[in-house]
């Protein structure tokens, strides 16, 4: 049935899977021009936010500028082309469909985001973003931020910006391509844990768990498990580097089918953590010119 249709009969509006999209039908006959015009209520917003930034330190949303809240009823996609949005993920939000970011995003988290299901995985990406892509946790909230994502295709990817992640604990699964995937040019991955070194960073991935094609990975006061079916655990050309929390308790595991941390024109570095790296091809030796860690 319709969700409205005219008193005559000549106009009906039906809704789509996609919310805040309409269908509207005419008669075929029909030779005029229809205007149509929807008001709905705003969503939530906050102001005056705080985070905390990719150095560790606390920050907050500049004045005035709103901060949506995400309530789980969100469509795929978030942000505005071209425009930079914020959001802030409170309690326990829940998505079976991939999140799809326009322009520069940054969500807040203040507790969990799960996306798919490890019984039923998003179909694409979980998080695609177009751009810049910020999920910075809340200090109030240390050691129970989540960001938890199974998808067939890359957890996170953007396309043309960097990818910085603090404050939060990542579990992804993907199950045909990378965990955490940058391909803009020179574009960074950027992991921060907090101070206590209590964050994880666990991905299991068929293809490298990190990937920066052109840029930087760097992971700070997390411990890192990764397992990767093919091809390098993490993998990024300007370089890796890896340092553990103050009190030496991180560690970092790395089961991959090839190099287990690879740089094919940067350096790699990892301090203050313990380190187990394996790799499925017993053969493998030291890349010549590059910082490959077998």
């Amino acid at each position: 049935d319709p969700l409205f249709r005219s008193r005559d009969d000549f106009l009906d509006v039906y809704t789509t899977e996609t919310p805040g999209v309409f269908r509207i039908v005419l008669p075929a006959d029909a030779n005029l021009n229809v205007t149509v015009t929807a008001t709905f209520p705003e969503k939530e917003s906050m102001t005056n936010v705080s985070y905390i930034q990719a150095d560790g330190t606390e920050a907050t949303t500049t004045s005035g500028v709103k901060v949506w809240v995400l309530d789980g009823t969100e469509g795929e996609e978030l942000g505005q082309s071209d425009s930079e949005t914020w959001y802030i993920c409170k309690g326990s939000m829940a998505y079976d469909h991939r999140l799809k970011t326009l322009g520069d995003v940054n969500i807040i988290m203040s507790g969990s985001l799960a996306i798919g299901t490890a019984e039923s995985p998003v179909n694409y990406e979980g998080i695609d973003a177009n751009n810049n892509l910020c999920l910075y946790g809340q200090a109030s909230a240390t050691g129970t931020n989540s960001v938890t994502i199974n998808s067939n295709m890359q957890s996170i990817r953007s396309s043309s910006g960097a990818i910085t992640i603090t404050n939060c604990s990542l579990d992804l699964t993907s199950t045909y391509n990378e965990g955490i995937y940058a391909s803009g040019n020179e574009k960074d991955i950027t992991i921060t844990g907090c101070a206590a070194g209590t964050n994880s960073v666990t991905i299991n991935s068929d293809n490298k768990a990190i990937y920066s094609i052109l840029g930087a990975v760097s992971i700070t006061n997390c411990s890192v498990d990764l397992t990767c079916t093919h091809n390098e655990g993490i993998d990024a050309k300007s370089g890796v580097t890896i340092t553990g929390c103050a009190a030496g308790t991180n560690s970092v595991k790395v089961n991959s089918g090839m190099y287990s941390i690879y740089s094919s024109s940067g350096t790699v570095s990892i301090t203050n953590c313990s380190v187990v790296l394996s790799t499925d091809d017993a053969s493998l030796d030291r890349k010549s010119g590059s910082a490959g860690m077998p």
